[in-house]
Order: structure tokens, then sequence, then C-alpha cells
């Protein structure tokens, strides 16, 4: 092999080089995807009021001591709906009044 043969085996090496670390790349996303889904089973378990929230991360773990002090998740979305549903009578109520006069 001379100096001919240096040049095409270079271009396979990056090119093997490239492939590897995109494999790497992948790779490196699915970890970090399988590792959120490891830690979701206790974000929900501390949203809902069953276990702590000390395993989860600071910034998350905020949130759900928040959300825990107003009454857990199920309550919060049932005020939500509440005030949509008030929202929305409201609403009604104002457009009633519009088309009347």
């Amino acid at each position: 092999m001379g100096a001919a043969g240096a040049p095409k085996n270079g271009a396979q090496v990056d090119s093997l080089c490239r492939t590897q670390g995109d494999a790497l790349m992948a790779m490196e996303e699915e970890v970090k995807q399988r590792l959120g889904f490891l830690q979701l089973p206790d974000l929900v378990r501390a949203a809902e009021g069953h276990g702590s929230s000390s395993k989860l991360p600071e910034s998350v773990r905020v949130l759900v001591d928040e959300l825990q002090s107003k009454g857990g998740a199920a309550q919060v979305l049932q005020d939500m709906v509440q005030q949509q549903q008030q929202l929305r009578n409201a609403t009604a109520e104002m457009l009633m009044q519009v088309r009347s006069s």
C-alpha cells in the first residue's frame, strides 16, 4: 500500500468516526429519555400525595410541594374546572346583556 491508499483510508476512518459518533449521540438521547421515565413514577406518586418528593430534582420538588399545599393534583384540577365553569357562566351572562341592549 502506497501513498495513494492513505487518503482513501483516511476518508474511511473519518466516515467510521462520524457514524460511530452519531450512534453514540443517539444512544445518549435514548438513555436520557429512559432515565426521565424512571423519574416519572416518583413524580406521579409525589403529585398524587403518595410518596416523598425528596427523590425529585429540586425544581420539580418545589412545584410538587406547591401542588400539595393546594390540596393535590385532583383538587387543583377541580378548582380549575370550577373556575372555567364560572367564567363560562359570566361570559354567557355578558353575551345575553349585549344582545338585549
